[in-house]
């Protein structure tokens, strides 16, 4: 029985939309159906219908209930509709499996003449099919199709909602034009901001000429699309933040009433992005590879996605590379308090926790305390470790090159090249022979696509971290709007972003990949030993997945 039930729900994403693709064809008739022609749904109907497809929840301590080949019980999330019908209700396809459309102004007529043809729905049988199985002809709907447990009143608000679902437009899009935003925080070091809006003005700017080139038209059946994006016009607005972190929410949310958009598109932070994180969400706007080293971590949100879990993902490769050798491993970490470094502390800190070849111990500076090669050595001979990993800015570590080390076995260091903004040369001369970085990018030095994307618009490779993920996240825009075409509902837009082939977009990133339900482009990380002479050569890099 157990095997039996483990079998049922690993096939009910994949084999479970294509058995119920009969109920959608039944679904597509409640918006022609006279009966409910001229309802508007009551908005907590709706609401309560929403929690029943996302979540699988009747009410509070209420899960929905259904069954599967009359002896498998799925409850709750499981049993939610979401997952093979998508947030949008658009549809998708697994495999050669087509799961079509199920929303309002996108569902198809009765079903014409055929096998499957099926008088319309009124409401009533539709509720009949859901819990029974049974379809509008009283012949069987597949065994895999769940029969739900539904009060009357739960029906008829799942019905409702799912009149509504995507029926129009999501905000930010006219006729004309998407609307999207940056998010920058006034934190961030000048030439950095500046290298991120150089890239998303210069695309912007090539998109609209696409479009204008193709005609500028948006209406009709000879629309046509520019090769960099959709046919519809981008506006870009830059959505400064300034002031505490505390205050941003606020701002932000009156960026939005000013002017709602479709998306936020990069956005570039040294701070928490987690105010911005949590009014994407709020708002159910997608976000697409924002410039932090501190994004939020989740596994429940959708909105956000982001090229890997930054400094966290550091750490956790590093502890995973550490933990494979045979000799135990004492690393002192060195970090400023309340700093980017101090996340990175605590996250390597819960990674060794089961290691019992490795132990850590911290050395918190305070303040502008310096750091020099005898402070390093004498804190490495106090505390006996055998490696040190220096979670610090670019600036924190630069004078250690200067200077001689005192202790009579090298000991090994460990970089970050997130704090380091990827640039390998930066690493002194005299380090290089000590030291290893870890490196959540391609460990070639040149993204050769981005340099002759910028060389064509008149820009110089400044911050090449920042300038690649930048593109990356407008290819990504730009090819999502492609596939959407006229259906131009966030959630369907973030959905087909999940099915895309990234390797050929993120060619200057290691195994980028999205998935459903993995808001993450990259999930692991180089070892890399940085060769001496000019150009730093990169030696030895080893890929770590946590």
């Amino acid at each position: 029985m157990a095997a039996r039930r483990h079998q049922v729900l690993r096939w009910q994403r994949t084999w479970l939309a294509a058995t119920c693709t009969v109920l959608l064809v039944m679904l597509a008739t409640l918006s022609h159906s006279g009966e409910a022609a001229d309802q508007v749904p009551e908005p907590e109907q709706v609401a309560w219908g929403r929690r029943l497809y996302l979540d699988g929840t009747l009410g509070p301590g209420q899960p929905l209930t259904a069954r599967v080949q009359d002896d498998v019980v799925l409850t709750a999330q499981p049993a939610a509709c979401v997952h093979c019908h998508q947030r949008s209700g658009l549809g998708t396809a697994e495999g050669t499996i087509l799961v079509p459309a199920i929303t309002g102004p996108a569902l198809a007529p009765a079903t014409p003449p055929g096998p499957r043809q099926r008088p319309a729905y009124s409401d009533a049988t539709l509720i009949r099919a859901i819990r029974e199985g049974v379809d509008a002809a009283g012949q069987p709907l597949h065994p895999l199709m769940p029969r739900y447990i539904l009060p009357d009143a739960a029906a008829s608000a799942l019905v409702a909602y799912l009149k509504t679902l995507s029926a129009r437009w999501s905000p930010g899009v006219s006729e004309q034009a998407v609307y999207f935003a940056t998010v920058v925080t006034e934190d961030v070091a000048p030439a950095r901001r500046q290298a991120m809006l150089d890239v998303l003005n210069a695309y912007v700017m090539e998109t609209n000429a696409g479009r204008a080139l193709a005609g500028g038209s948006s209406h009709g059946p000879s629309r046509t699309r520019s090769a960099a994006g959709s046919a519809r016009a981008w506006v870009l607005s830059q959505w400064t933040l300034t002031g505490p972190p505390a205050t941003w929410p606020a701002q932000l949310d009156a960026y939005y009433r000013a002017q709602p958009v479709f998306a936020v598109l990069s956005g570039i932070s040294a701070s928490d992005w987690r105010p911005v994180h949590e009014f994407c969400e709020r708002h159910e706007v997608p976000c697409l590879l924002p410039n932090t080293a501190l994004p939020v971590l989740t596994t429940v949100d959708f909105y956000s996605l982001y090229l890997s879990r930054g400094l966290t993902l550091e750490a956790e490769a590093l502890a995973a590379y550490l933990s494979r050798g045979s000799s135990p491993v004492r690393l002192l970490q060195v970090f400023h308090r309340d700093s980017a470094g101090q996340t990175a502390s605590s996250a390597l800190r819960r990674a060794f926790v089961g290691i019992d070849t490795a132990s850590v111990v911290d050395w918190i500076l305070e303040g502008r305390e310096p750091l020099s090669p005898e402070t390093l050595a004498m804190r490495l001979a106090a505390t006996q470790s055998t490696a040190a990993v220096l979670w610090l800015p670019r600036e924190g570590w630069t004078g250690l090159g200067a200077g001689r080390w005192t202790l009579a076995e090298p000991v090994h260091l460990y970089l970050s090249s997130t704090l380091l903004n990827g640039e390998l040369a930066a690493v002194p001369e005299p380090l290089r022979r000590l030291s290893s970085v870890i490196h959540p990018f391609s460990p070639q030095h040149r993204i050769r696509r981005l340099e002759g994307w910028l060389a064509s618009r008149g820009l110089a490779l400044v911050d090449q971290p920042v300038q690649a993920q930048t593109y990356l996240a407008c290819l990504i825009a730009s090819e999502g709007l492609k596939r959407v075409g006229e259906r131009l509902h966030r959630d369907y837009f973030l959905e087909v972003i999940d099915r895309l082939t990234m390797a050929p977009m993120g060619s200057g990133f290691p195994r980028p990949d999205f998935a459903p339900n993995r808001r993450y482009l990259i999930n692991g990380a180089y070892i890399l030993e940085v060769g001496e002479g000019d150009g730093a050569p990169i030696q030895n890099a080893l890929w770590t997945v946590p």
